[in-house]
């Protein structure tokens, strides 16, 4: 369950910009929208199901979901940087002081039942600064701190200062084989861990960020999930086709599997790249959509063929009814792309209803649709604005910094312009 999220000094992100998904106590409306946590040292805090971010195009909204995917992929990933591999650093670029400064994320979660905050800050060759903290009794217990002290611009070198709390347990192994380049969360996890491993599966299973990279890997997740039609997911999955009033009764999908040659390519520190091929198993599903036809009988259509919406819906599903029924994050780029106004708003609230979401699941997505600001769909802590200045600054802040009153319009109050987040645009975009 994600709490807030921070970053700094990345794309168009200049200053600090920060999510929070803590409900505000003064907002009852929409109460379905809300999770209900127990949490030592936060009494009395609700967290929100999900968030909506508008702003017009170019404003930073994908900056922003791009800096949580790139800090989950430092996470899972950066054990394996090879020693000599720049991280993806892209600070902002109009400021000649942001290009030599690093790019700062934070991520304060939940898993288990515990609470956590995780932040580093890193350049394009090495991690400046990484802490850890946890609260499992509402105290904090700061797992441990990574500083460098003095840094050099090549590879490997510079001093760096690491402290270890009584409450975690981390072998020399781990501290003597952690890279500039590399996370110590990531590199503990790699050696088994108890406790690193555990903050690393929130990061790795339980925090799902789609990014133009992983689409075919949702697609053969669906395939994969929906396949057995003795799952709870693939009857859910069908329900939600048929009231979504798509013609579509069933699935029929067959599993394909065949050995392909596989690349791998390691390389041992001051030595070079070794590499090699071995077989590995490939697999692969023909999926089939079941129609009714007039007369009757069942047609089968191949995802190929169906409308982009149809596609759009079946490559997200798997994700949609995973993250639900385990109680995951799902955080998505442009959710309206293919999608009818009215799809997408019965989408968030399948995410919102406490009768198909009882796990606390969580949807962080970006939209330009105003369907969703009519009231009944999404409360007003729930509703996040980008803007970029005049120096190319991305800026994020919520709807609630204006206090909106229960019975105002925020639709009206959108298109008006009066909370921004809308582009200025004149007619014929002046070229008439």
């Amino acid at each position: 369950m994600l709490l807030q999220f921070s970053v700094k000094n990345f794309l168009s992100i200049k200053d600090e910009c920060s999510l929070s998904l803590l409900a505000a106590n003064s907002i009852k409306d929409c109460e379905q929208n809300l999770i209900d946590v127990e949490l030592a040292g936060l009494k009395g805090v609700k967290v929100l199901k999900g968030l909506g971010i508008y702003g017009p195009n170019a404003s930073g909204k994908t900056s922003v979901l791009k800096a949580l995917d790139i800090m989950k992929f430092l996470v899972v990933q950066s054990a394996a940087i090879l020693p000599a591999e720049h991280l993806p650093y892209t600070p902002f670029a109009l400021c000649e002081d942001c290009l030599q400064n690093p790019t700062e994320l934070f991520v304060s979660f939940v898993h288990d039942s515990v609470r956590y905050e995780y932040e580093f800050h890193y350049h394009a060759r090495r991690v400046v600064f990484e802490e850890l903290s946890a609260f499992p009794s509402g105290k904090r217990q700061r797992w441990f701190t990574r500083k460098v002290l003095i840094e050099d611009e090549l590879p490997g070198l510079g001093v760096e200062e690491f402290k270890f709390s009584t409450h975690l347990n981390v072998s020399n192994e781990v501290r003597n084989t952690v890279r500039p380049n590399s996370l110590l969360l990531s590199m503990g996890a790699q050696f088994n861990n108890d406790k690193l491993f555990n903050v690393y599966r929130w990061f790795q299973n339980e925090c799902l960020v789609v990014n133009s990279t992983n689409q075919f890997d949702l697609l053969e997740k669906s395939a994969e999930l929906f396949s057995n039609k003795s799952n709870k997911e693939y009857h859910q999955f069908i329900q939600m086709m048929d009231n979504a009033d798509l013609g579509i009764s069933g699935l029929d999908i067959d599993v394909h599997e065949r050995d392909v040659p596989l690349v791998l390519e390691t390389q041992v520190e001051g030595a070079a790249p070794q590499i090699q091929q071995v077989m590995g198993r490939e697999v692969t599903h023909d999926v089939r959509f079941i129609h009714k036809a007039e007369s009757g009988h069942e047609c089968a259509v191949s995802l190929d063929n169906e409308s982009s919406g149809t596609q759009v819906l079946f490559r997200f599903g798997g994700m949609f009814f995973d993250a639900l029924n385990a109680g995951k994050t799902v955080v998505i780029d442009e959710l309206d792309t293919s999608l009818h106004p009215l799809l997408e708003r019965a989408l968030l609230k399948m995410f919102f209803s406490a009768e198909v979401n009882k796990n606390g699941a969580q949807i962080i997505f970006v939209s330009h649709n105003p369907l969703l600001l009519s009231g009944d769909v999404l409360r007003r802590d729930q509703i996040w604005f980008t803007e970029k200045d005049v120096h190319g600054v991305t800026h994020l802040y919520p709807l609630t910094d204006f206090s909106p009153r229960k019975q105002e319009s925020l639709l009206a109050g959108y298109m008006s312009g009066r909370y921004g987040g809308i582009p200025i645009v004149p007619d014929g975009l002046g070229l008439g």
